[in-house]
């Protein structure tokens, strides 16, 4: 590895094999599952400045490392939602190999993996996650399933029924349910990862001042609509190719939006969106994105960017972001619930939330 290229610092110029090597470092290190949560940070130096693709591939390789280094229940959220909602190979592939770092297998990663396997299929290609060869992201995927043991083999017997996969996969497939069967019913832990998500520590009203702009052009402080009432806040962009997470992530709040109108609640709380990526986000765009959402505009009910640079947002909410030379290069699912006096109530970081229980909290906080 070149000399001076940390873990913390893999300089944006460095080559991709430099960067993989700042991976194997963190393997190495006598503490490799917190190297390697350092690196999970979607804004990590090992990312900055990339091209959307090398920062997957690099993504990938740190998701698989906590199969050797032990999967630690903070790294747990990452990889289910990356399971939940990722579209990479490399990235899915990494999330199902992390999981073999985790003794019993969450039991509710085993229908993750199934969809994934599906979500990915027609995009299946080689993974880089170590230095020995690379692997068909499907087949790894499907090969996680065995861990589960024999829950897993009639999800993978309906699997292998869907028809059309790669020999490679079909051959996956034959050898996991045949580790599968063999395999003695182990007990597993259930439900959702209890492991709750990071909370914003700024300071309420720290952002009072910040400028932003609607998708009609309006121009106001974060306190002129945000102040003294309650707040759904969500993130998003419009280059997202994910439709499982900006664009699903715009319908639930229409949904929310929809829900606090049957409640005769309607204008009661701001339900909105700011857009990670300012500079390109303009109203036209916003009110596009949103126009083709059904996002039902109003007074309280807009998607929103910042007039100068996301940092200051970025650094109050805490966002999962990273930026490529143009634009987003991976970014994770946030959503802040506010209280009147600008307080975090809720928080959702990672994984896919209801807009039931956003509702919940909301019409909670409106009726006191």
């Amino acid at each position: 590895m070149a000399p001076g290229l940390s873990i913390d610092a893999a300089r944006p110029a460095a080559s991709l094999d430099e960067a993989e090597a700042a991976v194997d470092q963190a393997l190495a290190d006598p503490d490799a599952a917190t190297a390697l949560i350092r690196l999970l940070a979607e804004d990590a130096p090992l990312y900055r400045g990339r091209g959307t693709a090398e920062a997957e591939r690099l993504r990938g390789r740190v998701l698989a490392g906590f199969a050797r280094a032990g999967l630690p229940p903070a790294a747990l959220p990452q990889v289910l939602a990356e399971l939940e909602t990722g579209l990479n190979p490399q990235v899915v592939a990494g999330a199902a190999r992390a999981l073999a770092g985790a003794e019993p297998p969450p039991a509710e990663a085993l229908d993750l993996l199934a969809a994934a396997a599906l979500r990915i299929r027609s995009s299946d290609s080689l993974a880089w996650l170590d230095p020995a060869a690379p692997v068909s992201a499907v087949a790894e995927v499907v090969l996680a399933m065995a861990r589960h043991g024999a829950p897993a083999v009639s999800r993978l017997r309906v699997l292998r029924a869907e028809g059309g996969w790669s020999a490679t996969v079909t051959a996956a497939l034959a050898q996991a349910i045949a580790t599968a069967e063999a395999a003695a019913p182990k007990s597993c832990c259930g439900g959702r990862s209890e492991a709750a998500p990071a909370r914003p520590v700024a300071a309420p009203g720290a952002i009072d001042d910040l400028e932003i702009q609607d998708q009609s052009g309006a121009v106001m402080r974060f306190a002129d609509l945000f102040g003294g009432t309650p707040a759904a806040i969500a993130f998003f962009y419009t280059r997202c190719m994910n439709p499982q997470k900006c664009s699903l992530t715009i319908s639930r709040l229409a949904a929310v939006s929809a829900r606090l109108k049957g409640a005769g609640l309607a204008g009661q709380a701001v339900v909105a969106a700011f857009t990670y990526d300012p500079a390109y986000d303009t109203p036209r765009q916003l009110e596009a994105y949103g126009r083709d959402r059904d996002f039902p505009f109003g007074d309280r009910c807009r998607l929103l960017r910042t007039t100068g640079p996301l940092d200051p947002l970025q650094a109050h909410f805490e966002l999962g972001v990273g930026f490529g030379p143009a634009t987003v290069n991976q970014h994770r699912i946030d959503l802040a619930v506010l209280g009147a006096d600008g307080r975090v109530v809720l928080s959702h970081a990672h994984r896919l939330w209801d807009e039931a229980e956003v509702f919940g909290v909301l019409e909670r906080l409106i009726r006191g």
